[in-house]
C-alpha cells in the first residue's frame, strides 16, 4: 500500500477516531489513531478504510494521491502473482482474490501444495524445484481460475536469468509444431508481402509517371 508514497506531511481539517480490527493493517496516522487502514472484513473481502474525507485535506492535491490511488486498487483488485519469472529458492507472494476460497499448487514434480489462505489477504509460496507451478484458485462461485510461475535454476548452477525466461511449447497433436503461433507467422508473412507490395505501387506512381 505504501510503494512509491513520497510519504510528506499533509493537513487535515477532521478526521473519526476509528477502532481497527486485528486483521487490518495501518497505511497512515496521526498521533497515535490510524487515518488509513486496510484489511479482510468480516466477510473475508479487501477493505479500505479512510478515517477522513478527501475534502477535508490537502491529500487530494499531494503528490502521494494518484500512487496511492494506484496502490489502493491493486489492492482491491490484485493479480494472483506480480509477476510469473522467479528463480528456485524464491518465496513468492500469492494474493488471494475476492470470492477465493482456496489454493492448492501443482509442483513441476508433480506434488500437490495446499497454501493457507483463511483469514489472509496474501500467503507464501516456496519454490523448491526448478520448472512450471501451476496455482489453482477455487472461487465461491465455483469456477477455478489458473495462474502459472515459472522457476529457473540459479545462475551459479548454470541456470539462466529467470527474468529472461520465455516457453513456447509446441503440441504433440501438431508434431510439437505450435499452430497458433504457425498460424500468426503466415498471418505477417502474408501483411508484409501487401504492405511492400503497396508502397511499391505508390514509389512507382509518384516518381515514374510523372
Amino acid at each position: 500500500m505504501t510503494k512509491d508514497l513520497i510519504g510528506r506531511r499533509l493537513a487535515v481539517k477532521k478526521y473519526s477516531r476509528l477502532g481497527i480490527p486485528r486483521s487490518f493493517t495501518s497505511v497512515a496516522d496521526i498521533g497515535s489513531d490510524s487515518v488509513i487502514s486496510v484489511g479482510l472484513n468480516k466477510n473475508g473481502d479487501r477493505e479500505v478504510v479512510f478515517a477522513f474525507s478527501i475534502g477535508d485535506s490537502e491529500y487530494g492535491l499531494s503528490d502521494d494521491f494518484l500512487v496511492l490511488i494506484r496502490n489502493l486498487t491493486e489492492y482491491s483488485f490484485p493479480s494472483v502473482l506480480s509477476q510469473t519469472a522467479y528463480t528456485c529458492g524464491d518465496s513468492v507472494t500469492v494474493n488471494v482474490i475476492p470470492n477465493c476460497i482456496g489454493v492448492t499448487v501443482d509442483t513441476p514434480t508433480g506434488r500437490r501444495v495446499t497454501l493457507d489462505t483463511f483469514g489472509r489477504d496474501s500467503c507464501e509460496m516456496h519454490l523448491t524445484e526448478s520448472g512450471t507451478y501451476v496455482l489453482n484458485i477455487k472461487l465461491k462461485t465455483g469456477d477455478d481460475v489458473k495462474a502459472y510461475a515459472f522457476a529457473a535454476m540459479p545462475a551459479s548452477e548454470g541456470g539462466v536469468e529467470a527474468s529472461g525466461v520465455m516457453l513456447l511449447g509446441g503440441e504433440k497433436e501438431s508434431n510439437f509444431g505450435d499452430g497458433y503461433y504457425d498460424d500468426l507467422l503466415v498471418f505477417f508473412i502474408a501483411l508484409a508481402v501487401l504492405i511492400l507490395a503497396d508502397w511499391g505501387i505508390y514509389c512507382y506512381e509518384q516518381y515514374q509517371l510523372r
